[in-house]
């Protein structure tokens, strides 16, 4: 791909703007139109139109590869407070870490240039390594050797951090937290996913906390495992961690909604 990709708000706002003027133009010539049903008006509405239509085109040109369409509205994104309701409805004993993002939720935008830099897993592992640039990043060598590597779909979505502290029985299994998880209407976060917040987050990734994506399960050394991100001797890690391991109490796993 030559040259920078502009960031996809960089495109649409002004396109926006465009078609919220064109829209208004076209509304004051159909009450005139109304009024008086002149030929010229007639043929004004017609070009208007026209022009709505085309700018229309245009932006679903952007939208429509990434899964929209101007006229299909956005997804209710469920506020902190509604995630914590429904964690309680459902007996859940996990609980947001509001230490992370805003109030435990951390939006990750995965834009055209984002998009490009994830598109396999050699060009996402070398994003993550450039990420932040003023700190060192380690990456567990045999992450290179992944065969299941998938480039993620989504335009946008939000990081759900969860935290078991509070029940020392369950967050000893991770089976019993995925259930968990998906009882709550939420699934666990996948390699992908945990890597561009790794690299649009990078803060994130120089706590002592370690970030568990329990959606991905690799057996690269012959023993089950799944991707983390943490911090250790300074560097920024994208590391492994045996799902046989008993998940400490500085363990926080991420989830997407279903």
């Amino acid at each position: 791909m030559s040259g920078p990709v502009p960031r996809i708000c960089d495109t649409l706002t002004p396109l926006a703007e465009k078609l919220r003027a064109e829209a208004t133009t076209y509304k004051a010539t159909l009450a005139l139109f109304e009024r008086e049903g002149t030929t010229e008006l007639r043929d004004s509405l017609i070009a208007q139109k026209e022009n709505l239509l085309r700018t229309k085109a245009t932006i679903n040109e952007i939208l429509n590869p990434l899964g929209y369409d101007i006229d299909t509205p956005l997804p209710k994104r469920e506020s902190p407070e509604e995630i914590t309701t429904r964690l309680k409805e459902v007996g859940s004993p996990a609980v947001l870490d509001e230490s992370f993002g805003e109030k435990g939720i951390v939006s990750v935008d995965i834009t055209p240039e984002l998009r490009e830099q994830l598109k396999n897993l050699s060009t996402a592992l070398t994003a993550y390594e450039a990420a932040d640039g003023g700190s060192p990043s380690y990456i567990w060598n045999e992450w290179r050797n992944m065969q299941t590597y998938e480039a993620p779909q989504q335009q946008q979505f939000d990081a759900i951090i969860l935290s078991y502290n509070n029940d020392e029985t369950i967050r000893r299994s991770s089976e019993k937290i995925v259930a968990d998880m998906d009882r709550a209407g939420v699934r666990p976060a996948r390699f992908e996913e945990l890597i561009a917040l790794g690299i649009t987050h990078p803060d994130l990734n120089k706590r002592n906390e370690y970030l568990v994506g329990l959606g991905t399960k690799e057996s690269l050394v012959g023993i089950p495992g799944v991707p983390s991100l943490n911090w250790i001797d300074g560097d920024r890690c994208l590391g492994w961690i045996r799902l046989t391991s008993e998940w400490g109490g500085h363990s926080r796993f991420v989830c997407l909604r279903k």
